[in-house]
Order: structure tokens, then sequence, then C-alpha cells
């Protein structure tokens, strides 16, 4: 479990089972992957601060587009 705590809207990675990284951002007190989809605080081992933007996934459908 992870004590130390990024700031808010800091862009990390999340490190699980000590060998599997996965971009993150900690938003409103909690880590939440790139979906903005909360992850399970117990199951981190450590984070790492990036010094870049963790990138939006693309959009999932080519509707129309707003003028």
């Amino acid at each position: 479990m992870v004590t130390e705590l990024p700031t808010d809207r800091q862009t990390v990675e999340v490190n699980f089972d000590g060998n599997v990284w996965q971009p993150a951002i900690f938003r409103n007190g909690q880590f939440v992957d790139i979906y903005g989809l909360p992850l399970n605080p117990e199951k981190i081992s450590s984070w790492r601060a990036l010094e870049r933007d963790v990138p939006a996934p693309a959009p999932r459908h080519r509707g129309w587009v707003l003028p």
C-alpha cells in the first residue's frame, strides 16, 4: 500500500505486483486510469511521477463534430 501520495492531477505510473507499470493520474485523492476509472489502492505497491502527460484515449466513434 502506498503511504506518500502525489499532488492532485499529477501524471504518474503505478506499480502492480512489482513488475507491471500502468499510466495513471492522481485525482481527488485517488489514482485513476486514463479512462477515469479508479484503481484499487490496496493493489498498488508504488508509484512514480512522469514528466509527460498521459495521452487521452482515442474517441470511440467518429460522429458529428461541433463547430
